[in-house]
């Protein structure tokens, strides 16, 4: 019985349906699935890493949402937003709030100044879109456990202590 077995059809709509019908073949078979792609994986390693390189620099966003997301719940916090949710919310995000700086979506570099990092407003366990904000990740490591209110306090303190030795 040959479950992958597929042909390319032209009607969107049909096409459609085809990919709902082979989406839930393999929800109902993970084992299976798993054993096709491991097959698939292993006569051409080189290409299906290239193919999902591509992937990830094309849907960057969706990459970083879905990684953030298993984190935090990973982390055992209530998360309450999508997936979609967040990739919207990222797709609206250009600068990091705080310092301006623009953020890079993109994966394979580690962590640097400018990656993304999904922080909360006030620091409960819950992630709501009403309690999160994209940021870059350097100010996320400054603003650490401070609220939105007290880390602006903090960088206030910091320009008035600095910023007159600076400019005098």
């Amino acid at each position: 019985m040959r479950l992958y077995q597929r042909k390319r059809r032209k009607d969107p709509e049909k096409r459609k349906e085809d990919s709902d019908r082979m989406r839930e073949i393999r929800r109902a078979n993970p084992e299976m699935t798993k054993a096709i792609n491991k097959k698939c994986y292993d006569k051409d390693p080189e290409k299906k890493k290239a193919r999902s390189k591509k992937w990830r620099a094309i849907n960057s966003q969706r990459c970083w949402a879905s990684h953030t997301i298993s984190s935090h719940k990973r982390k055992g916090y209530a998360v309450i937003i999508t997936i979609d949710e967040l990739i919207k919310k990222a797709k609206e995000i250009k600068t990091c709030l705080y310092c301006g700086r623009l953020i890079d979506y993109t994966s394979g570099n580690g962590l640097n100044k400018n990656s993304p990092s999904l922080d909360r407003i006030n620091n409960g366990k819950i992630m709501e879109m009403n309690n999160i904000q994209i940021i870059c990740h350097h100010c996320n490591a400054s603003k650490s456990s401070r609220t939105h209110d007290e880390f602006v306090q903090y960088c206030t303190k910091i320009y008035k202590q600095f910023g007159e030795i600076n400019e005098g």
